[in-house]
């Protein structure tokens, strides 16, 4: 049967004492650091009360002044360009003259016209030789091409349009002709005083359909940038 030790555990009979080095402080004066006779002293000495954040200077004192902020190293991200820098526009390589010109004689059909090819061939000898135009940027579509992009249809007017509107800027020239039929058809935007709006015909008008004045406005004058 379990039961206590014969003889009950006494504590030692010193208690634990530390190191004199760590009860008694250093005298006053010795080592690095100058110390006051006790923490007592240290703790009686008056203290200045907290200043709140809010309060107004004192009799005297000067008012407040931030620091100078120190001058701009570099010019800031957001600088205005050069007064001399176009405020828009395309790099300076794009050209100043473009025109497209369509010609639409029908060949084949009960509608068709003998001079309209002739037309376009000498406006285009005009632009060379009097206005300037390179021939580079000058688009021809007739119903005498061999090539599909270069006839008259109803599409590639409209894709030229769109090449003759891009990469313009202020002061650059743009010429549209079109020699062919134009007719007529109902106005259901109400902006017509007789109710009709005027049209031109591309060579697959039958099929693609006219092209009215409304979209010729939409697609050929809004868009053309001020100055152009």
């Amino acid at each position: 049967m379990w039961g206590p030790p014969p003889y009950p555990y006494a504590p030692p009979p010193y208690p634990y004492a530390p190191p004199p080095s760590i009860v008694s402080p250093p005298a006053a004066g010795s080592g690095p650091y100058p110390r006051v006779a006790s923490l007592a002293q240290e703790d009686a000495t008056p203290s200045a009360p907290p200043i709140p954040w809010d309060a107004p200077p004192g009799p005297g004192a000067p008012p407040y002044m931030p620091p100078p902020m120190p001058p701009p190293t570099s010019v800031p991200p957001y600088a205005p360009p050069p007064s001399s820098a176009p405020p828009y526009g395309p790099p300076p390589t794009a050209p100043h003259k473009k025109a497209l010109l369509v010609g639409c004689s029908y060949r084949g059909t009960s509608a068709e016209l003998r001079g309209c090819i002739n037309d376009v061939k000498c406006l285009k000898h005009l632009l060379l030789t009097k206005f300037g135009y390179q021939e580079s940027n000058i688009v021809m579509l007739e119903d005498t091409q061999t090539h599909p992009d270069f006839l008259p249809t109803r599409m590639n007017i409209m894709r030229g349009i769109y090449w003759l509107l891009m990469d313009t800027r202020p002061g650059t020239n743009l010429f549209f002709s079109f020699s062919g039929h134009g007719s007529q058809v109902k106005d259901y935007s109400g902006d017509e005083l007789n109710g009709l709006d005027e049209t031109i015909l591309p060579c697959d008008f039958k099929m693609a359909g006219q092209i009215t004045d409304d979209e010729l406005n939409d697609r050929l004058i809004k868009p053309i940038m001020p100055g152009t």
